[in-house]
């Protein structure tokens, strides 16, 4: 086991620095696919290894010396930060930075009379899981990227051509995630952690424009607030002569570790880009497409989230996992009300990333076996259909220019195959029998069960959360596969899309659909099995529950007959339409008895007077910063 996760590691690291070195274009392609297909197959294996054995505790000799490179490799990074955080004149995040470097020698003195980890690496369910969805989702994206940016730079000649630095760090992310699932070592899963925000720093300023850097440097803020509190966990943990790796954290009584796993928790809100701290993921869509995947989808934010939901047990039945709850339910809510305001079609996915992410949150901090088991099927189906919507997005956006979603119809005759993968990701997000919708049924569920006052408030936000995820999903789905005949010579003409982004995008659209039709799979070898370890027993998928999926499961085929096929047949049926007035020309001008000319507008609802980002983001923000605040109390009550 410790083999396969050496090669998980060691595989993506060693093809950044390969990236990073050659100049050859046809070169660094074959090195990213081989690298990308090796990363996808090891994370396989590591399933197939790990299959029917219980957690695995791992360490090895040399530990301690990696451990030092570890801290060296901090300090140069903490060197970097310090130069470009007073280069750019963000003097917020050069204090943060400086604050860092106060606590690294603090948590080394404090810590040499606590009990040394009882492992370096903890290899169970749900490690093997998130590294499925890091390894495949992330390799898929990896993959995609090498086209993609090819285009990208050719639709953007004014940006500087940096790929090897880009496929370094993308790689480097991938490496990262695999070391953040796998360390029990506190201290190690620190590290990782703060690799993911250099990274993403990096990454989301990749154009390097004046949006860019502030974009970057903002996500690089909220980030290092979190690894403040994370490194405060560590410390109080160090100096009060507690755990120091997460299989001893569980074992501890709750009233013992309540702070750090109240410092954890917000250090899981900031990378999850929880409200009060959504803004740097919203900042983050000024990159480049894989970047938004590789953050939204498989690495970056799920992080967050990971990490929360390993402290569930410990948040389960107490106060500050009612408040934890509260701020997930929170976001939820008002991240889905705020998606339906959105006309650029990649801040609507932040928005939902940001929404389902607060569902799992809201999951993990009540934190009993049937909303941990709806927390990791979330995890699960989000990851598969968000990578493969942001893809399919960034494939439209460079053939139509815009990322607009009222620029989108006549997709389904121009580009039928992308048009089809985007409408079936959509799907995954809240239509039967796809994964999200199941999941957040069996959450509503499990939150009626509660017997407490948090139940209450989070069916609300639950539900009235869901029904503006139909709004602004179905609005979306409707204009994909419209066709608009006095818009048909706008589209653009070049269809030619890379064999990379063919399979990446194809790979994502088949596991969409496998995970639907593994979902009791899924369910009993992997989620309950983990579940169980936790509590002693999970919740089973009944028998009927296996029926309705399987009849459900049927449906699906429906979906590629009626959007490929139909659209082909009314391509020569498209009329003219009416709107009670006489047309006066074919591009749908109208003059109405009062000799009034008006023009045919095919357009959704948006509501940005109801739900608009200056009414509502602001007020979201200061409620979840009281939330926060909450999170604060509760940990000291």
């Amino acid at each position: 086991m410790l083999i396969i996760i050496v090669c998980l590691l060691g595989v993506p690291i060693a093809a950044a620095l390969v990236l990073l070195a050659i100049k050859s274009k046809p070169v660094r392609d074959v090195v990213i696919r081989v690298s990308s297909v090796l990363v996808i197959a090891g994370s396989i294996v590591l399933l197939v290894a790990a299959y029917g054995h219980k957690p695995d505790l791992l360490s090895f000799a040399g530990s301690e010396l990696v451990g030092g490179l570890f801290t060296l490799i901090e300090l140069l990074i903490a060197a970097f930060l310090v130069y470009i955080t007073l280069r750019w004149k963000s003097y917020l995040g050069f204090g943060l930075v400086v604050v860092q470097l106060a606590l690294m020698p603090v948590s080394e003195l404090v810590g040499r009379g606590a009990p040394p980890p009882q492992s370096i690496f903890l290899v169970d369910q749900l490690s093997v899981l998130m590294t499925l969805v890091a390894g495949i989702v992330g390799g898929l994206i990896a993959l995609y990227s090498a086209g993609y940016m090819r285009s990208y730079h050719y639709y953007h000649p004014e940006v500087p051509d940096r790929r090897r630095l880009f496929f370094f760090l993308e790689f480097i992310f991938l490496a990262a995630m695999f070391g953040l699932v796998f360390s029990n070592d506190l201290s190690w899963l620190y590290f990782f952690w703060e690799i993911t925000t250099l990274c993403s720093f990096l990454l989301i300023g990749y154009t390097d424009t004046a949006e860019a850097r502030k974009n970057s440097l903002l996500a690089l803020v909220i980030n290092l607030v979190g690894g403040i509190a994370f490194m405060g966990a560590i410390i109080y943990l160090k100096a009060t002569g507690g755990a120091q790796d997460l299989t001893s954290l569980l074992t501890t009584s709750k009233a013992v570790v309540l702070i750090p796993v109240a410092l954890l928790s917000i250090a899981g809100f900031t990378k999850s880009a929880q409200l009060p701290f959504s803004k740097w993921l919203l900042g983050a869509m000024v990159a480049p497409t894989p970047v938004s995947a590789l953050l939204h989808s498989s690495t970056m934010v799920k992080a967050g989230v990971y990490l929360i939901l390993r402290m569930a047990p410990l948040l389960n039945g107490t106060v500050l996992g009612y408040a934890v709850s509260l701020v997930g339910g929170f976001t939820f809510f008002v991240t889905s009300l705020l998606a339906i305001s959105q006309t650029n079609a990649k801040r609507m996915l932040a928005y939902s990333t940001i929404a389902n992410l607060g569902l799992i949150v809201a999951c993990a901090g009540i934190g009993n076996y049937q909303t941990v088991w709806v927390a990791l099927f979330i995890i699960l189906f989000h990851a598969v259909a968000k990578s493969l919507l942001f893809l399919g997005v960034g494939v439209v956006g460079y053939k139509v220019h815009t990322f607009d979603i009222e620029e989108m119809d006549n997709l389904i005759v121009r580009f039928p195959g992308i048009a089809l993968m985007i409408v079936i990701g959509i799907c995954g997000m809240f239509i039967a029998p796809f994964g999200m919708l199941i999941s957040k049924w069996a959450a509503l569920e499990a939150f009626i069960d509660l017997k407490t006052w948090i139940g209450p408030i989070i069916i609300f936000f639950l539900a009235y959360g869901s029904a503006a995820t139909i709004f602004f999903w179905g609005k979306w789905m409707g204009k994909l596969i419209s066709v608009n005949r006095s818009r048909w010579q706008e589209q653009p003409e070049d269809k030619r899309i890379s064999r990379d982004e063919w399979v990446s995008m194809g790979s994502l659209t088949v596991l969409t659909f496998l995970t639907v039709i593994g979902f009791a799979l899924i369910s009993r070898h992997l989620v309950e099995p983990f579940v169980d370890s936790l509590y002693g027993y999970s919740r089973v998928m009944e028998r009927s529950d296996l029926i309705l999926s399987t009849v459900m499961m049927g449906m699906m085929i429906l979906i590629p007959f009626f959007l490929l096929f139909v659209p082909r047949r009314s391509r020569t049926k498209v009329g003219r339409a009416y709107m009670a007035g006489r047309d006066t020309s074919d591009d749908l001008v109208f003059k109405s008895s009062t000799a009034r000319s008006t023009a045919l507008s095919l357009r959704n609802f948006y509501l940005e007077s109801l739900f608009g980002e200056r009414r509502l983001l602001s007020a979201g923000i200061i409620v979840g910063s009281a939330l926060v605040l909450f999170v604060v109390g509760a940990t000291l009550l």
